[in-house]
């Protein structure tokens, strides 16, 4: 078969959604159907290229000029449903694709339109589903344009894959009919995972975009009464988002550059290698559709301190393979934290709990993606 997949950016990029869709698209490649991608980018001189089995066509949606600014990031998102209608209708209609999947995170492109055009399916990915909750998160000109836009696109697909069961139960509260969803977790390759056998001595890792419900300022708050109990604590985060200021400022003034290092642009490789060098791994997110960076740090063989989030009860068993502790709580989680650090044998419980149990969730389990596609 033929499958066309439309992202706002390149698969290739930084992202759980991109690593998604990368997934996704490589193992239905490697099982030897047909796939093409229309994606956003803006950097690239080139338009079209084959990469891993796929053949990616990229849609230029603001001026090169802008390409590496932070206006340019929320401009081409934005922007891309506009210019990739015509893209998107060019690949289909060339290529004769019999499947559309739209990476909507969290608003789809007009692929649907284009489906619907071309009498195909198409399908969307939905990884976290905000509803009412866009008028938290954003202004009230933004919230309401994504609330009604999200209420009108959603109900014109075909299917909706979710990455998780709690997605799927939030799209039924939506109207979503029950029988058009079906659940296709997140999945990663976990032998490229490994574990070193001396890790840094009191070493924490968090791995996500920089972003205000990724609650990065709160772990940062939280390693000040750490290190009151663990002077020799380090902590590493990895990513990049609109926080980034905000994060190295607070550092900055709380003299805690000694402790806290931030890591933009991390290659792929170096956050393998930074897995298996630290010794405990925090997600403190407010909200996710899944969180794939846990699935990374147990197949890396590291003990977790998450947020007590649905999405993240369906990977982590309070007392089990990690800790589960309330959102925006800093001084529970530094005592969360200095509580792993010192307790070496419960670490290793969940350490080889995790290894035992990531294998739930391994890429092997490929020809699972396309029974649940094809389904």
């Amino acid at each position: 078969m033929k499958f066309l997949f439309v992202n706002k950016i390149s698969p290739f990029s930084a992202g759980g959604a991109e690593r998604y869709l990368r997934n996704l698209a490589e193992t239905l490649a490697q099982l030897g159907h047909e796939v093409f991608v229309v994606c956003g980018d803006d950097e690239s001189d080139i338009d079209h290229e084959n990469i891993s089995g796929m053949h990616l066509f990229y849609v230029k949606s603001s001026p090169r000029l802008l390409s590496r600014s932070g206006i340019s990031y929320h401009l081409r998102r934005s922007l891309f449903f506009i210019f990739s209608f015509a893209e998107i209708y060019r690949v289909a209609k060339r290529y004769d694709v019999d499947i559309l999947i739209d990476n909507g995170s969290p608003i789809p492109s007009l692929s649907y339109l284009v489906a619907k055009m071309l009498r195909k399916r198409c399908y969307l990915v939905v990884h976290e589903f905000l509803g009412l909750e866009w008028f938290g998160n954003y202004n009230a000109i933004i919230a309401t344009i994504g609330f009604f836009t999200q209420f009108f696109t959603y109900l014109r697909f075909d299917r909706i894959i979710a990455v998780s069961r709690f997605t799927r139960y939030r799209l039924i509260g939506f109207g979503i009919v029950p029988d058009k969803i079906v659940v296709v977790p997140n999945m990663i390759d976990v032998k490229q995972y490994k574990q070193c056998p001396v890790r840094d001595p009191n070493s924490i890792l968090t791995i996500g975009r920089l972003s205000k419900y990724k609650n990065q300022i709160y772990l940062c708050q939280a390693m000040k009464s750490v290190l009151q109990h663990i002077p020799s604590a380090k902590l590493y985060i990895v990513g990049n988002g609109t926080e980034l200021g905000k994060i190295r400022r607070y550092i900055s003034q709380n003299g805690l550059t000694a402790s806290i290092s931030v890591f933009t642009n991390v290659r792929e490789s170096e956050k393998i290698n930074l897995l298996s060098r630290c010794e405990l791994f925090v997600n403190y997110s407010n909200k996710e559709g899944f969180g794939i960076t846990l699935l990374e740090a147990m197949a890396s063989g590291l003990p977790i301190i998450a947020t007590d989030i649905p999405p993240f009860r369906e990977v982590i068993a309070d007392g089990k393979n990690g800790f589960l502790v309330r959102s925006q709580d800093p001084q529970l989680l530094a005592e969360k934290i200095v509580f792993m650090l010192r307790d070496r044998d419960l670490a290793n419980v969940f350490s080889t709990n995790n290894l035992a149990s990531v294998n739930n969730w391994d890429l092997d389990g490929r020809t699972r993606i396309e029974k649940y596609v094809l389904a």
